[in-house]
Formats: structure tokens, C-alpha cells, sequence
């Protein structure tokens, strides 16, 4: 395990030496607060841990980031919104373009020019999109959360 904060090594789901941080607030730590932190513009408690929170889907995320992952839904399921949006954005833009410059061909420079430039933007999100496979596959993918609360010790 790894510590969100700071990515040092937790030895036995201890507590992180630099952060304080314990095993305890990783394990309870939640993507869906993370995502209400983040549509709220409030990311001071958020933080991005390689470690799956329990209220994300393993299997889900893996399907939807093979499958949609171009369109960046996989982001959008975990609270990546700027990432996800970038994605989306990239291919609906590009889709009329490439159509429009199919129809009319060599003929219009401006559009073979947005197509261009568009399917860079496309390139682009495909490799985040194989970037988050491959980092899904090797258990590095980081998740938004805010971390579980820290648990007070008996006297």
C-alpha cells in the first residue's frame, strides 16, 4: 500500500512515517466523496491513491475504460471530469470534420486543416486511453478520494 499524500511506502497497512496517514484511512477512503469534493471546486481533501476505494467497481471500470475508455467514460466514472471531458470533446469534434472533409475532399484547405489538427487532439486521448488500460492491468491507476477518518486511540 501506498500513501496517498505523499507515495511512500505503507509496510503492513501501517501508518505513513512522513504523513501520519494510517492503513486504516486508506482502506475507508471514498471516490464518491471525492467526486462531490470535486464538482464542488473544493479539492483539499482529495487525493489520488493507487489503492481501489471500496465504493469503486473494479470490473465496471475495467469495462468501461476498454470498451468507452476513447471517450474518456472511464474517467468520468471515477471523477477525472478535465480528463474525460478532454476526451469526449476531442472525438466530437473530430467526427464532423473527418466526415465533411470525406465528402468534399481535396477541395476546402480549412477543413483538412481542422481535420489535422482535430485528430491530433483524437491521438492524444487514444493514448491516455491505453495509458489508463495499461495502468489498470498493473494496479497503478489512481483514483480520486478524500480519505476515511482518522481513528482515535483508547487510553
Amino acid at each position: 500500500m501506498t500513501c496517498p499524500i505523499c507515495g511512500c511506502k505503507m509496510p503492513q497497512k501501517t501508518m505513513c512515517i512522513y504523513c501520519k496517514v494510517t492503513g486504516e484511512q486508506v482502506e475507508n477512503a471514498s471516490n464518491k466523496q471525492a467526486k462531490e469534493k470535486i464538482k464542488q471546486h473544493d479539492r483539499k481533501e482529495v487525493y489520488y491513491s493507487t489503492t481501489m476505494p471500496k465504493d469503486v467497481n473494479k470490473t465496471k471500470l475495467m469495462l468501461l475504460t476498454i470498451l468507452l475508455g476513447f471517450l474518456g467514460i472511464g474517467d468520468y466514472y471515477v471523477g477525472k471530469y478535465t480528463k474525460g471531458i478532454f476526451c469526449t470533446a476531442s472525438v466530437i469534434v473530430f467526427i464532423p470534420f473527418a466526415v465533411t472533409n470525406e465528402v468534399i475532399g481535396r477541395s476546402s484547405y480549412v477543413i483538412k486543416l481542422f481535420t489535422e489538427i482535430t485528430s491530433i487532439f483524437v491521438m492524444v486521448a487514444i493514448l491516455f486511453w491505453i495509458a489508463d488500460i495499461i495502468t489498470l492491468l498493473i494496479k497503478t491507476y489512481k483514483v480520486p478520494v478524500v480519505l476515511g477518518p482518522k481513528e482515535r486511540r483508547k487510553r
